[in-house]
């Protein structure tokens, strides 16, 4: 599953694919539109590039914590 930082002030979520930062529209339920992902490809803000890193910091915390035993080889 792909990690997801929702934006409630701004009612969008973001999701990285790759190099490339999605965003979607969050419902007023709290749900979000699954069906709008867009990506974000020009005029990428500060708020963007730090969202890009929270995410790429999120997967790689992620990926660790899944990871086998074995694929530490400090232990």
């Amino acid at each position: 599953m792909d990690i997801v930082i929702r934006d409630d002030e701004s009612k969008k979520a973001y999701c990285i694919v790759g190099e490339s930062l999605f965003y979607a529209q969050i419902l007023n339920d709290g749900s979000i539109d699954t069906k709008s992902w867009q990506p974000i490809f020009q005029d990428l803000t500060p708020y963007h590039t730090d969202m890009i890193e929270k995410l790429k910091n999120l997967q790689n915390t992620t990926r660790s914590l899944n990871a086998p035993i074995a694929d530490f080889p400090f232990l």
